[in-house]
């Protein structure tokens, strides 16, 4: 049996399926869609010590890649997504995953689409 982690109330079935590749290719409006791929990089804002003057950093995020494969930076290309996510732990590098996805109005990082945020996810 499939493990299925809802983040919001959203189905799978109600959003199309798109390949990282098409969905980079397309740049979707905001709306929900579906795609599938590896954790390639996982990336959680270390904590601020109480204090300390600390510079903002990046949301909470997740890369994945149509390919099986560990990135060190954030140097993407197109068969790789970007996708905010409200935590970090379920995931481990190299696992896959099928994700249903907001794209966003909002733009704060490069690419060729609006953020994207998680809104659920199931091990494939």
């Amino acid at each position: 049996a499939a493990i299925i982690f809802l983040i919001g109330q959203i189905s799978f079935a109600r959003a199309p399926f798109f390949p990282i590749h098409e969905i980079n290719r397309r740049a979707p409006g905001p709306g929900d869609y579906v795609t599938a791929g590896y954790v390639a990089k996982i990336y959680a804002c270390p904590p601020c010590p109480y204090g300390a003057i600390c510079k903002p950093c990046m949301r909470d995020n997740i890369v994945i890649s149509e390919k099986k494969k560990k990135l060190e930076t954030f140097s993407l290309t197109e068969n790789e997504l970007l996708l905010f996510v409200r935590d970090t732990k379920p995931f481990g590098l190299g696992k896959k995953f099928e994700f249903t996805i907001r794209v966003t109005g909002e733009k704060t990082v490069s690419g060729p689409v609006n953020d994207m945020e998680l809104l659920s996810f199931r091990k494939r």
